[in-house]
């Protein structure tokens, strides 16, 4: 016996009841969070027009780009959580479709022994994730109808919706981060300087941090959903009769080991171990699943630094050309007190996690996936360690920002 459902497979029913809705929200509060963020680098002067003029949220520069940076989020969003809306139920059509609608071979898919699916069948994988009730001990009593259904429905859900959503998310952060590139906001009237009244380290561009934390706790949660598809493929090929027993560490097979990558999956989990399924060996589909989301937030990371050391550059330019003269309108601290803050600039959002710990964590979750067993330690560690540190993190700057705003009215009033 085998237990094989939907709750038992923790990519559809953790993911599709807790963590999907979670990814939703935190998506919705980053695009509310990045209004907030252009209007609050317009309040901290560091929007400005050529000659270093601050721009007023009724800029019609400002406006034009933030219409189009809107129209840009939204149609992105739709356009691409189409597109994998249309993708999951093709899919759906090629992969599931082909089982249900062949009773002989819907029976089998309710086996594992000689008369059924072998385990190690690459082409059941889909189709099995999704058939939540195929659970009865007599097949031909399988209901043919009522598992198409939850496997369409689960298809659109989560692969369509789900996925396209987070895919869709991704790509408007490299957008947004774009929007710093050198020569985006010139064909506004505009440039992205530091905040030169800021007296934090990071020059304003912690005003970021709202918009980045969430986009970060997405990010993450996409890993999450990740691992959980690599460790339920291995506990559906695998004859463990439930993933608490396939994910336990088994030290009694120390005492007769075969080789040496038994002895590690048997104590941590190792892909590559002979015990595993060579079906479910693509750690590659995963590892590259994931850096795609890596690539989201480091694509985001890249632009922005881009943009604010182009920012500084502008700013040090005018200071060497022409003094302070004309930054007289955004601080009133002499010329080597704002090169000193601009050459000690950190342009990282986060006051925690910082950027090496961030490079930590990635290299913490690739572990996870390659060691699946050991990964069940370490993505619940991360998942109650990482949101700590992103509310403290976001707590702080919430106060500091306060802080500095009121420092930076009252010294320029």
């Amino acid at each position: 016996a085998k237990e094989v459902g939907f709750y038992y497979a923790l990519n559809w029913s953790f993911a599709t009841l807790f963590l999907m809705p979670a990814a939703w929200t935190l998506i919705y509060l980053a695009l509310s969070g990045l209004r907030n963020a252009w209007a609050d680098m317009a309040s901290r002067r560091m929007l400005v027009t050529n000659n270093f003029t601050p721009v007023a949220a009724d800029h019609p520069g400002f406006r034009t780009l933030q219409n189009h940076l809107r129209l840009f989020v939204v149609g992105g969003i739709v356009t691409v959580t189409t597109l994998m809306v249309v993708l999951s139920m093709s899919d759906h059509a090629q992969v599931a479709g082909q089982f249900y609608g062949d009773t002989g071979k819907t029976a089998k898919l309710d086996r594992i022994d000689a008369e059924g699916y072998a385990l190690e069948t690459a082409n059941i994988e889909r189709d099995w994730m999704v058939a939540s009730f195929l659970s009865t001990p007599k097949p031909d009593k399988v209901e043919v109808n009522l598992n198409n259904a939850f496997s369409l429905t689960t298809y659109m859900i989560y692969v369509g919706f789900g996925i396209g959503s987070l895919f869709s998310f991704g790509l408007v952060m490299i957008g947004v981060g774009a929007a710093f590139m050198r020569g985006v906001a010139q064909n506004y009237g505009l440039q992205i300087i530091p905040s030169l009244a800021s007296d934090d380290r990071r020059c304003g561009f912690e005003v970021m941090q709202r918009f980045f934390t969430y986009a970060y706790l997405v990010a993450f949660i996409g890993c999450v959903m990740i691992y959980l598809m690599g460790i339920q493929n291995i506990y559906l090929r695998s004859p463990d009769p439930n993933i608490f027993v396939f994910l336990a560490p088994d030290l009694t097979a120390f005492e007769n080991p075969s080789n040496w990558r038994d002895r590690i999956d048997a104590a941590i989990g190792f892909l590559f171990s002979d015990n595993v399924a060579k079906g479910t060996r693509n750690a590659y589909a995963w590892i590259f699943g994931f850096f795609i989301f890596a690539i989201f937030i480091g694509g985001f990371m890249f632009f922005l630094r881009q943009g604010a050391a182009h920012g500084r550059r502008v700013v040090l330019t005018e200071i060497r050309s022409r003094g302070v003269l004309r930054l007289e309108a955004l601080t009133n601290k002499d010329e080597q007190t704002v090169i000193a803050q601009l050459n000690k600039m950190r342009i990282w959002p986060l006051d925690q996690p910082s950027l090496k710990a961030s490079l930590i964590i990635v290299g913490l979750l690739v572990a996870s996936f390659i060691f699946y067993k050991l990964g069940v330690l370490i993505v619940l560690g991360l998942c109650v360690a990482l949101p700590v540190h992103l509310w403290r993190s976001d707590r702080d700057a919430i106060l500091i920002s306060a802080t500095a705003d009121a420092d930076s009215t009252s010294t320029l009033s």
